[in-house]
């Protein structure tokens, strides 16, 4: 792996949005392997209109999304528009960095 790609992300990062968060118009849910080669695993993934970077929905973000949506189909949230932002999040006893989705705001 080169040392760009080590250090530069394709998934969006709580770094990345603020507490405010950003509105995103998603364009696409795929799912897609993420992590090292030999244990990457698959994850799904939404994609968003001007952000060429993805954002991983881990099980709490993916269970926003379906509450968002009412379905748990990522093809009818295509078109939808959420708000990413920073939250802090309980991980390993600790208060950490993390993003969330949440209704657009205006």
């Amino acid at each position: 792996m080169s040392s760009f790609a080590a250090c530069y992300s394709s998934y969006l990062k709580a770094e990345d949005v603020t507490k405010e968060g950003t509105n995103f118009k998603i364009v696409a849910a795929k799912e897609e392997k993420v992590g090292r080669e030999d244990d990457a695993k698959k994850r799904a993934i939404i994609y968003f209109e001007d952000e060429p970077r993805g954002l991983v929905l881990n099980k709490t973000r993916f269970e926003a999304m379906k509450e968002l949506f009412g379905s748990d189909d990522g093809d009818d949230w295509v078109g939808g528009v959420i708000n990413v932002y920073r939250t802090k999040v309980q991980f390993g006893g600790k208060l950490v960095d993390a993003t969330a989705v949440r209704e657009a705001t205006d």
